[in-house]
């Protein structure tokens, strides 16, 4: 059982536009957009390794910014923000890619 687990793996692909208006300084003109590609790989199981290990980088974050938090309900991205996925990538198994689809690189969809 711990052999198939250190054996799993997850790759999360997500493409997105980035729409940028501000881009050209003039309001007039068409905003410009940007496609963008990006891959999170986790090199071990999710269904339970890293879901361990997550909750406890996410714990223990918490911990950190306990007090300097804003009152009231927060959502994981507005208390943790960035912060835990920058965690995840440094003590974890993991790595994140980010990159620019140019216009002429074409697209297999």
């Amino acid at each position: 059982m711990r052999e198939d687990m250190e054996k799993g793996f997850l790759k999360l692909h997500a493409t997105a536009t980035m729409v940028d208006s501000l881009s050209s300084g003039d309001p007039e003109t068409s905003p410009q957009q940007r496609r963008l590609v990006g891959l999170f790989s986790f090199q071990k199981d999710t269904a339970y390794l890293y879901t361990a290990a997550l909750l406890c980088e996410t714990g223990l974050l918490l911990l950190e910014k306990y007090g300097s938090l804003p009152g009231g309900c927060q959502t994981p991205a507005s208390a943790l923000g960035g912060e835990l996925t920058e965690r995840i990538l440094k003590n974890m198994d993991t790595s994140l890619e980010i990159k620019e689809v140019k216009e002429d690189e074409g697209s297999s969809e």
